[in-house]
């Protein structure tokens, strides 16, 4: 054989074999490679195995066994096939395996950005084009720094099956310091293909243990709604009910510092579990999309300082969000208009800069939010907010010190005009800000065991025609009014215990109706113009 950058050796160990990190295991004379530079400049032999030591060097991890396949005319991939530079026919391949790693493919991961083909962006993009054709779908991506100019190319239905995954946030995607205007619209890491002309759904794609780090108070680019995501997941097109994307899961991941959304995902029958999401110039988490999907659950994440929400709840039915945190966001959570139905359990919404909770504009037909296990807590404007929709409901949420914003006209809960139909099972509301500790405006309203306490006044209800019934509670230290209802109403208390200035106040036709309740303790039992019903034994 001609001399070239090749070192000949024989290795011998326990029955004349030694086993590489490809897990294949050959025997004799091995030919090493110390990098892809001197493998594509030297033709083996039909059937000759080699070792590559390193992709652009000895042990930086782009190195495995290869073989030399005399019949292949292939093209050079950049990573699992190479082609010797003169010849026509016979290709150096690495052996099949079932996951691909990155530094095949010419990932350093060494946390120095390089221009041109060295590029980190680059071995990426070269791994995903070979994985669109095999079957191979699980690529690694060992602990480093991968440093990107722009976000790697734009994914679609034919790398359905995809499974990306690292050593946690030790391997870490950064885009550079100095990206250009030029690059501007290619601010995200992972991105799918909407505008795709196949009208395939996303699928069965599984991302986890890694850290996207967008980085964008170094490279100063403004924001653009169209880009800069970590994982953006919402299919191809606007697939009709039973065609939408579905089946993602994105577990372990830690994505900060985007132009827009940290995580967002809008494919059917998806989870989103254990994350971190901070620092992006919208939301932490989102749901929604092109498509309208259902039955998506983020499962125990943390959003904070988002200059937006921390989740953003934007279209779907059956979202689920349970054991999360979102704290000093704009806003703690947010549900769209087009949002059917989304349950939110075990979450705390803390030291958001408005609301924990928003809800605005004009809600699906179908729409229902539930909240159970809720904690808000100094939020400015308001623990909660609904504005409009068919139904909403709680199980059991806490309020504490919302509403103290610089006006001091915030609240602990509202529900608004527009909501037909309000019911809550246990309300807690301490030390509100702002003129009530609760406002509740729907249709049709049920509380039950409510307490409030250290507020200015308790509940207001409507002024045109609404229904609220509270069972059992108390409203502890209220400086003025416990309850407020207004023009044409109708309250109905039982079993409350109230503390304050004035018991009820309620004015021109409206009409309460009182049962086993406790006035002991406030100064007066009634004012107003409207009718008030005593039942049962009260205490005055």
């Amino acid at each position: 054989m001609e001399r070239r950058e090749v070192i000949k050796r024989t290795v011998f160990l326990a029955g004349g074999c030694t086993f590489y990190p490809s897990a294949i295991v050959f025997a004799g004379k091995d030919t090493i490679f110390n990098n892809v530079f001197s493998l594509r400049g030297a033709p083996g032999k039909h059937g000759e195995h080699a070792l590559l030591t390193g992709y652009y060097h000895a042990n930086d991890g782009g190195g495995s066994a290869v073989f030399w396949d005399n019949e292949s005319t292939e093209g050079d991939d950049n990573g699992m096939v190479f082609k010797v530079d003169g010849v026509k026919k016979g290709r150096w391949k690495r052996p099949n395996a079932n996951t691909i790693n990155v530094k095949w493919f010419g990932a350093n991961g060494d946390g120095v950005f390089r221009t041109g083909t060295d590029n980190d962006v680059h071995a990426f993009n070269n791994c995903m084009e070979w994985i669109r054709n095999h079957e191979t779908k699980k690529v690694y991506v060992p602990a480093g720094l991968y440093i990107l100019s722009h976000g790697i190319a734009k994914l679609n239905s034919a790398h359905n099956g995809l499974e990306l995954f690292g050593d946690g946030r030790d391997s870490e995607l950064r885009l550079h310091n100095e990206i250009t205007a030029s690059y501007s619209e290619r601010l995200w890491m992972l991105t799918w293909n909407r505008g795709a002309a196949t009208g395939k759904p996303i699928k069965d794609i599984y991302i986890h243990d890694m850290k996207f780090n967008g980085n964008r108070q170094m490279h100063n680019i403004s924001m653009s709604e169209s880009t800069g995501y970590g994982i953006h997941i919402v299919g191809e097109k606007e697939l009709p009910r039973g065609e939408e994307s579905f089946n993602v899961k994105i577990e372990n991941i830690f994505s900060c510092n985007h132009n827009t959304v940290g995580i967002q995902c809008g494919a059917s029958n998806s989870v989103v579990k254990n994350v971190e999401s901070w620092g992006n110039y919208m939301h932490g988490v989102s749901v929604g999309g092109s498509n309208n999907p259902i039955n998506v659950t983020f499962i125990k994440f943390t959003c904070w300082q988002n200059e937006q929400y921390g989740i953003n709840l934007s279209s779907g039915n059956g979202i689920k969000a349970i054991n999360f945190l979102c704290c000093d966001n704009f806003a703690g959570a947010k549900a769209s208009e087009s949002l059917g139905s989304a349950t939110l359990t075990n979450g705390k919404l803390v030291n958001n800069w408005t609301r924990g909770i928003q809800q605005t504009g004009k809600a699906a037909d179908n729409y229902h939010f539930h909240l159970d296990g809720i904690v808000t807590e100094n939020n400015p404007d308001g623990g909660a907010r609904f504005d409009n929709g068919e139904k909403v409901t709680i199980g059991s949420l806490i309020s504490i010190g919302d509403g103290h914003n610089k006006n001091n006209q915030g609240y602990g809960i509202l529900i608004n005009n527009d909501i037909k139909e309000f019911c809550a099972d246990t309300i807690q509301i301490l030390n509100p800000g702002g003129d009530f500790g609760m406002r509740i405006f729907a249709e049709i309203a049920t509380v039950n065991n409510l307490h409030i306490k250290d507020a200015k006044n308790g509940v207001q209800g409507k002024d045109k025609g609404n229904t609220l019934t509270i069972n059992g509670g108390h409203l502890e230290n209220i400086n003025g009014l416990c309850f407020r209802i207004r023009d044409n109403s109708n309250l109905k208390l039982s079993n409350i215990k109230l503390e304050g200035e004035t018991g009820i106040s309620v004015n021109h036709s409206s009409v309460v109706d009182v049962n086993k309740c406790d006035f002991s303790k406030v100064t007066t039992n009634y004012t107003g113009g409207g009718i008030v019903n005593y039942q049962g034994i009260n205490k005055m």
